[in-house]
């Protein structure tokens, strides 16, 4: 069972070594294929990659023009290599923590039928780089969150889904995530944390007139396929929706 990552990054010099090497750590105990894609960086976002990588084969960078994150995960998956079995993602500013992958690919293999597999994040403003964890004292809030990184997917379910919406520069996990859940594939909850989301000063999510837009528009696109088709749906159990209005939003 092959795993391909892939790690969209654009001007991410201060975070992407935490992110790659955190990757890396799961190598031991799972075959990896791991695709960073440089999306126009203008700072040492790709030096950084390489000295974190060290060499490994398991890692490769692919450079292209700035198109934004859905081009970035596009051109990664489009760059993994055909023998992966499922797929993942990891924004390179976030990571995973240790053993993130052992219990969602145990569930996967001991069920075949199951196509995706969905944990928690965890979001705090605070991480100890060095040791590739949250930050001692740092404020933290683990919720199943809308959220691509939270996901272990079957390759060919993943495909079936038709890719991301290049409208949206924001909330294209909510749409894409919606369509992929009310297509109702087998899917099993995790209760592992996938993903450590790193909250700063830069994080796209900071642009909330944007973000809120888009949200929006996700939600409106769902809406509109539910008016042509009822009996779509995303399963209740997914998201914890009322804790995300509690806090406001990702």
């Amino acid at each position: 069972m092959r795993l391909g990552v892939v790690i969209p990054a654009f001007n991410r010099e201060a975070f992407v070594g935490t992110a790659v090497r955190s990757v890396l750590r799961e190598a031991q105990n799972v075959d990896l294929d791991v695709v960073v894609v440089d999306d126009g960086s203008t700072d040492g976002t790709a030096a950084r990659v390489l000295e974190a990588a060290g060499g490994s084969p398991l890692v490769r960078l692919v450079r292209q023009a700035n198109g934004g994150v859905n081009a970035a995960r596009t051109a990664g998956i489009q760059a993994l290599s055909p023998d992966t079995d499922y797929l993942t993602f990891l924004d390179s500013d976030d990571l995973w923590p240790a053993g993130r992958l052992a219990a969602d690919l145990k569930t996967l293999q001991d069920d075949p039928g199951i196509e995706l597999t969905y944990g928690y994040l965890t979001m705090v403003d605070g991480v100890d780089d060095a040791a590739m964890r949250p930050a001692a004292g740092c404020n933290a809030m683990t919720v199943r969150t809308i959220h691509l990184g939270a996901g272990i997917y079957r390759r060919s379910r993943f495909a079936a889904v038709g890719g991301f919406d290049f409208a949206l520069p924001m909330a294209e996990d909510t749409d894409f995530l919606f369509r992929l859940f009310e297509q109702r594939p087998r899917y099993a909850l995790s209760e592992q944390v996938a993903m450590i989301y790193r909250k700063h000063a830069c994080n796209m999510t900071n642009d909330v007139a944007t973000m809120n837009r888009c949200f929006m528009r996700a939600l409106h696109k769902a809406a509109l396929r539910r008016r042509q088709n009822p009996g779509l749906r995303v399963p209740e159990d997914v998201f914890d929706l009322q804790q995300m209005r509690a806090r406001g939003g990702r």
